[in-house]
């Protein structure tokens, strides 16, 4: 969905396939160098391999900002953001509007009183989770 909603709203927007290896994502996310990377982890036996992918993508791409939705990562934020991930959203709604404003932002970082806030948000989900 936010695939869609992100070529609707002019940007140029991939789809890797989860039947790709993790190396094979690793070597088309760096192929296009992209300014954001949005996975989306619907099943906790996914958990392990999609953390450990952000981690890999975060070690060959520091600048990548990362967001990631979907059930299994709402319920594993912890470790999602553990990983490399800048924020984890719970719907498309949110997605699409961080999105742009990193988009507005800039093009290869978060704005820092984003990040910050971002954070924040994460840290008073985490803390509410408990």
């Amino acid at each position: 969905m936010v695939l869609e909603l992100l070529r609707q709203d002019g940007g140029v927007a991939t789809f890797v396939s989860e039947n790709q290896s993790a190396q094979e994502m690793r070597q088309s996310v760096g192929r296009y160098s992209p300014d954001i990377v949005c996975p989306t982890c619907t099943v906790a036996e996914c958990v392990a391999s999609a953390t450990t992918l952000i981690h890999d993508l975060k070690k060959d791409l520091p600048r990548l900002n990362i967001i990631a939705g979907g059930p299994a990562a709402i319920a594993c934020l912890s470790e999602f953001l553990s990983a490399g991930c800048w924020q984890v959203f719970r719907n498309e709604r949110e997605a699409r509007r961080a999105i742009r404003r990193l988009a507005i932002g800039s093009s290869t970082s978060q704005p820092e009183g984003e990040a910050a806030a971002a954070r924040a948000e994460n840290k008073r989900r985490l803390g509410n989770a408990m």
